[in-house]
Formats: C-alpha cells, sequence, structure tokens
C-alpha cells in the first residue's frame, strides 16, 4: 500500500543526520531565515483541491527552489505527484493520470481512512494531511486577516506553528 511505502522513506530520511526533517522545533526566526517571501505568490497558483499530480511536482519543485527547507513535507508532497507516481507499475500498482486534476487533501484523507481499515500506519500521511491543510487555507486566512502587507511573515509563523502541533 502506498502509504506504507512513503513510511519507510520517510523513516529513512528522518534517519539521516543534520537534515532538516519538519519544520518542528525549528523557532520562527530560523524558519524565515530559511524560506523567502515567495511562499505566498506560489501557493496562490495552486488549487490543492483540483491539482494535477504533474502541478504537484510543480509545486514541490517551486517551494524547494523558493527555499523551503523541511525534507519530510516535500517527499511527502512529492510522492503524490507525476514523477514518483510515474514508478507505481513497477511496484505493482496503477499510476494517477498526470494530467487529471485531484483533489489531494481528499485523496489523502481517502489513504488515511483506508489505512486506518488494514491496520497500516498512518503517521506520514496525517503529516501530510496536516501540511496540506496549512497549505490550502493559510492565502485565504491571512489576507482576510491582515490584508497583503503582512502575508509572508504570517504564513512563516502558520507553518511553523502546524507543524509543532
Amino acid at each position: 500500500m502506498q502509504v506504507t511505502n512513503t513510511s519507510s522513506i520517510v523513516a529513512s530520511i528522518a534517519a539521516q543526520p543534520n537534515q532538516p526533517v519538519h519544520t518542528a522545533g525549528i523557532s520562527e526566526q530560523d524558519f524565515g531565515k530559511a524560506a523567502t517571501g515567495k511562499f505566498g505568490e506560489i501557493l496562490e497558483n495552486y488549487d490543492l483541491q483540483n491539482i494535477t499530480p504533474r502541478d504537484i511536482d510543480k509545486l514541490a519543485d517551486q517551494l524547494t527552489e523558493a527555499g523551503y527547507p523541511f525534507i519530510m513535507d516535500m517527499m511527502l508532497l512529492r510522492a503524490r505527484g507525476a514523477e514518483f507516481q510515474s514508478h507505481m507499475p513497477d511496484f505493482g500498482g496503477v499510476p494517477a493520470s498526470p494530467d487529471e486534476p485531484v483533489n489531494l487533501i481528499r485523496s489523502v484523507e481517502t489513504s488515511i481512512e483506508a489505512s486506518r481499515r488494514h491496520g497500516d500506519p498512518t503517521e506520514a500521511a496525517q503529516h501530510l494531511l496536516d501540511f496540506l491543510i496549512k497549505l490550502d487555507e493559510a492565502p485565504d486566512l491571512i489576507l482576510a486577516q491582515q490584508g497583503p502587507s503582512s502575508v509572508h511573515e504570517s504564513m512563516y509563523r502558520q507553518f511553523v506553528e502546524a507543524s509543532a502541533a
């Protein structure tokens, strides 16, 4: 099952020393230094409830290029992208159509539900779901509360708080 495979990949990445794995334990100041002001601009271009696997790859690439420093988040996001999915037949699975939009959040929720029914681990998928929900909500919430002038600073704070929870 994909969630189990992703969990083992994440565990191997998490075991690598000197690599930031996720935002937990990283101060807001350090997070702000590691990231650039481009996150908000990037997120405005994507609808996680209607996104193609090919666009998931683009989103992950853009977040990485903008300085998003947390390996686990990017690994889990990339596992839903077209490039990773293209290897599914090698493992007996069926890849998603790279250009067919999916509700990424609902897809992860469905994976979590299936994993629970089968007794498989859900920690990695739950981490991805938490990350995706924050990504999906961040632009609208920040703009509604504060206006565009402080969007990026507030987004950094939300990323840190979400991952630490």
